[in-house]
């Protein structure tokens, strides 16, 4: 409040008699021909009285407005100090510093500098902080400014914080060893000490129960298929350009089986966003593949130069560039027979979609064994 101040009112009481409350809380809201402030709590108590109700206008400065007993009294039993003097109940005043007390403050205050204050690492207040309420209603109440208060109290707070006790102590109300005392032991278990922490030994049977568990896990086998795919091509047909064909027949398989999704993409439920959100790393293969092309040896093989790309085009003996209109030929092309032996390696371990994908190309490359 300010030391000008000497009337004021009560706008409202935040706890009722009885009611229970904590250092820090605000108890009541006060006001003034200026502002409203509110007024917290010094210490845990609770309200045995209120003198002066929410409302009531021109309460002179010092005038009793309220009685806080400690938490734990009983109001039933507790004599007021109206009926009896009584070190169990506390009176909230409003306390406009007098002129002899400022002066014995002063002297107060002078006696406590000579004495040297020692704190647990000597810390410089931060002269940036903004005070906490209870900091600076005490301070107020002793005539104390805050530029003074940052310059001359040592604080003990995290990062240069002023607190309650330093004042406290800094007018000699509680010795600076207690807070001392409370500041290290603060420090000390601000950090969790883990080194005298040691692992449990697991007792055998509860060892034995998690190997037991290990091993009835199932192990999942890696899948490999193995074909031998026989199919026929016109003789004419150089091998090179044929394998050229083929190998580009794979690489379409391959990325055919990888694309397509498995579920019907016909279906009102099918969503490709969603599809490829869910999948685990869509992007990476579900398999590899090698194979080998063998032509079986046979006589009379004709040499003819073909130029088509495509595997179907050069095993039906089709012309693209040719003429819809063509002659009608009495002997059928003779015809080469080849092998075609794939093994298809199965990442099936990392993948619960890789074997479906396996066989989608498999079933691909055996569309050659109908020519």
């Amino acid at each position: 409040m300010s030391p000008t101040m000497e009337k004021g009112g009560i706008v409202s009481w935040k706890y009722k008699v009885g009611e229970p409350f904590s250092a820090g809380d605000v108890i009541l809201e006060v006001e003034t021909d200026k502002s409203q402030i509110d007024v917290e709590a010094l210490d845990d108590g609770k309200l045995a009285k209120i003198l002066k109700d929410e409302g009531s206008k021109d309460v002179d400065v010092g005038e009793p407005i309220a009685y806080i007993a400690d938490v734990d009294d009983d109001l039933a039993t507790i004599k007021l100090p109206q009926e009896a003097n009584t070190a169990n109940a506390k009176s909230i005043e409003i306390k406009k510093p007098s002129a002899d007390s400022t002066e014995a403050t002063q002297q107060h205050l002078k006696k406590a500098t000579v004495t040297s204050i020692k704190t647990v690492d000597g810390s410089q207040a931060n002269l940036e902080q903004t005070l906490l309420p209870s900091v600076s209603l005490l301070l107020a109440e002793n005539n104390i400014s805050k530029e003074k208060a940052l310059k001359e109290i040592t604080p003990s707070g995290s990062n240069g914080r002023l607190l309650k006790g330093d004042v406290l102590a800094y007018l000699g109300k509680i010795p600076q060893d207690s807070v001392n005392k409370v500041t290290e032991f603060i420090k000390k278990n601000e950090r969790l000490d883990l080194s005298n922490i040691k692992p449990i030994q697991l007792k055998p049977k509860i060892a034995e129960q998690a190997q037991t568990k290990a091993a009835d896990k199932p192990k999942i086998t890696p899948v490999e298929f193995e074909e031998q795919l026989v199919f026929h091509a016109p003789a004419s047909i150089p091998f090179d350009k044929l394998s050229e064909s083929l190998n580009s027949f794979m690489k379409e398989a391959y990325q055919f089986s990888h694309g397509t999704p498995l579920m019907d993409t016909n279906s009102k439920y099918f969503d490709p966003i969603f599809e490829d959100l869910v999948t685990l790393s869509p992007r990476e293969p579900r398999f590899k593949f090698s194979y080998d092309l063998m032509q079986i040896p046979k006589a009379n093989n004709m040499q003819d130069t073909y130029g088509q790309e495509d595997i179907f085009d050069l095993l039906t003996g089709s012309d693209a560039t040719a003429s819809s209109v063509r002659p009608v030929e009495k002997n059928l092309p003779e015809k080469n027979e080849y092998i075609l032996a794939l093994n298809v390696s199965v990442n099936n371990k990392k993948f619960n979609d890789a074997e479906a994908k396996a066989k989608r190309f498999l079933d691909y490359v055996r569309e050659l064994e109908s020519f």
